[in-house]
């Protein structure tokens, strides 16, 4: 999990960013896990989002101001998906109606707007930053 959820986007981040030209911006893919607890055992999976939450805090500091890469993270709630598909729905929604104030699953365009709007020019002055995409959960 940590090899691949954070050694991943590492070395992912480290052979981009050789490539990457001032202005550039790289999302990470955290998990709201990395920010509350789990209904489920989750150890290594929620270690390894935080871990790339502070991964995604170190590169910006060492690239935006010096190469103009600009380093930030989402952290998705719950959302219909390959990861959520196994497990069971009834634990699943009545942890979600409890933690949420939105109660529900996340939708895929409401992912995809918050990773173009962190990619996009209007955010060109948002950096180490991770945005939750939880319906409120970290929040709650």
């Amino acid at each position: 999990m940590i090899d691949l959820n954070l050694n991943g986007a590492y070395w992912a981040a480290q052979a981009c960013g050789r490539r990457m030209e001032a202005g550039s911006s790289i999302v990470n893919i955290a998990s709201v896990l990395g920010l509350i607890k789990s209904y489920a055992p989750q150890a290594a999976y929620a270690a390894s989002k935080a871990g790339l939450m502070g991964l995604t805090r170190d590169l910006a500091q060492q690239w935006s101001g010096r190469r103009g890469i600009r380093v930030n993270a989402i952290a998705p709630g719950y959302f219909a998906s390959e990861m959520t598909q196994d497990v069971p729905q009834e634990p699943l929604m009545t942890f979600i109606r409890q933690t949420s104030p939105l109660g529900r699953l996340g939708a895929q365009h409401e992912l995809d707007a918050a990773v173009v709007f962190l990619a996009s020019p209007a955010a060109s002055y948002i950096t180490g930053a991770t945005l939750a995409v939880d319906g409120g959960m970290s929040g709650h």
